[in-house]
């Protein structure tokens, strides 16, 4: 296997780049190089050349070589169609294990059971930031190694902007039980509507996958279960990705965190 691999589209490139200018940052997730398609500017374009200048400023301050690339260069290196003239080379990461000290007092985390797709966990992530999340943690056997760029560009850069770690299941109850966290799971078996439920920090939320559903150990330390009412009635489950959207609403609803945010993250 190749040492890096490749991300594409502004909004996964500059949230590396972002991350990798905040002082407070701790990633080590760094580029290595950025292509930049010249035809974008062959003609003058605000945003496009706004993209540009940002990428080859700050190529010296976050250590990546800056290339100004054709059309065909970049379409060799993605796999679809959707970069918009961006490309960069990452290198490959591990993500650490979690441990007590790693977790904030008095704040809200998430952990994926099972939630192998990697779209999903791309756009759980993603639904989990807009909603206050600090972190989201992944099992031990997790493959973002192997799809790493699937998760970045599917999170729209968002994997940069909350801390990610692993965890075995017995690591995790433990770690937050350490921290007083209250261990919620989304689950229907002995559960309350969730907008009954007290979900106010400090809150671990974990949701399952469709297919496995969450773990008997991890069931077995919820404090509490919660499920989403239907207006029909219906057997199914929804999605994970859409259970996190309807639980994570509620969990910033209730911890007063759902506003208007207009200003724009990044580029």
């Amino acid at each position: 296997m190749s040492n890096f691999f490749i991300i594409e589209g502004i909004s996964s490139v500059s949230a590396v780049i972002n991350n990798t200018l905040n002082a407070y940052s701790n990633s080590r997730r760094r580029l290595t190089d950025v292509y930049f398609d010249m035809s974008k500017i062959a003609k003058y374009d605000r945003a496009n050349y706004g993209r540009y200048r940002f990428l080859k400023e700050n190529a010296h301050r976050c250590g990546y070589v800056f290339h100004e690339s054709t059309t065909d260069e970049i379409s060799v290196m993605v796999s679809g169609n959707t970069h918009g003239g961006i490309a960069a080379k990452m290198e490959f990461f591990e993500i650490d294990t979690l441990s007590a000290d790693k977790i904030k007092d008095n704040s809200f985390y998430c952990y994926l059971d099972g939630v192998d797709d990697p779209f999903n966990v791309g756009y759980i992530v993603r639904t989990m930031y807009a909603f206050g999340v600090s972190g989201v943690i992944l099992p031990e056997n997790n493959k973002m190694n192997l799809f790493a760029s699937t998760v970045i560009k599917s999170s729209a850069g968002l994997t940069e902007h909350v801390d990610m770690h692993t965890a075995s299941p017995e690591l995790l109850c433990s770690a937050f039980r350490e921290k007083e966290y209250k261990i919620v799971c989304s689950s229907l078996r002995d559960s309350v509507p969730c907008h009954d439920a007290d979900l106010k920090y400090p809150l671990l939320l974990v949701i399952g996958g469709e297919k496995r559903g969450i773990s008997r150990a991890i069931l077995s330390n919820a404090d509490l279960n919660v499920r989403i009412d239907y207006s029909v009635p219906f057997n199914g489950s929804l999605p994970s990705v859409c259970a996190a959207s309807v639980l994570g609403y509620e969990i910033g609803l209730q911890n007063g965190n759902t506003k208007c945010f207009k200003e724009k993250l990044i580029l």
